[in-house]
């Protein structure tokens, strides 16, 4: 159990590789399934945003890796669902799961899609890759439609100060150290709010009691909804109308 946990933070001293040659080195071994107990409290908490029933939703899953989260989105009965990801040796993976949905190949920014594409974009695990959070929860906003929802994941910031680094242990044996920036709630509110999204849930869920080596919050979960633009946004000329 130990060892598992350590693929997702850990205090030894790991081998750095950037981000499409840790999944390159990660991909064979890497499950469309959490496969640690951390990637389990976080699956949960990010159903726990999503609705039941995806029927009416045209769905966009974010680094979609081997296909985590497009299986889940698929299981909700999501109208349609598409896949992105910059790693090729994890869309190699995906494929090999009966995903039945589209699979592309591409970053964070920009992501290649028209604006206003999708009602609902899942990302798990993955905006800490990017130092401008920023930047990257502005893209994801620009291709979600207005009134649609962004439920995304990633390590809580309270690792930072832990010292945890975003590490796996490869089938050759040895444990590589991925590129991760610690972004605060701040920072995630500042940057929700300048991609004109607003915030309606942050979940802050904590390993299972018999699996936990600590008792603080493992990952930050986030639902935000993409504000309706007003129709009237001189407030001038709103306070004249209504006195009419």
């Amino acid at each position: 159990m130990l060892s598992k946990r350590k693929q997702k933070f850990s205090h030894t001293t790991p081998t750095p590789v950037d981000i499409l040659t840790g999944y390159a080195h990660w991909a064979e071994s890497y499950q469309a399934a959490p496969h640690n107990p951390l990637m389990e409290v976080e699956q949960q908490a990010m159903l726990s945003l999503m609705p039941v029933d995806l029927r009416d939703y045209t769905c966009l899953d974010v680094a979609c890796g081997s296909g985590r989260y497009m299986l889940l989105l698929q299981a909700r009965r999501a109208g349609q669902v598409v896949g992105v990801d910059y790693s090729a040796d994890m869309l190699a993976q995906a494929k090999k799961v009966d995903l039945g949905g589209q699979l592309i190949r591409g970053p964070f920014s920009p992501l290649p899609f028209p604006d206003n594409s999708f009602d609902l974009i899942s990302c798990g695990m993955a905006v800490g890759h990017e130092k401008n959070l920023a930047q990257v929860i502005g893209e994801l906003s620009r291709v979600l439609r207005f009134g649609g929802l962004l439920i995304y994941s990633d390590l809580h910031p309270f690792g930072a100060t832990a010292g945890w680094k975003r590490t796996f242990a490869a089938a050759n044996g040895t444990t590589y150290q991925l590129e991760h920036h610690f972004h605060t709630i701040d920072d995630h509110h500042a940057a929700c709010r300048q991609a004109g999204l607003k915030i309606e849930t942050i979940l802050e869920p904590t390993l299972n009691p018999e699996s936990a080596p600590h008792p603080n919050p493992v990952v930050l979960v986030i639902k935000a909804v993409k504000s309706i633009p007003n129709p009237n946004p001189n407030p001038n000329l709103q306070s004249l109308t209504s006195n009419l």
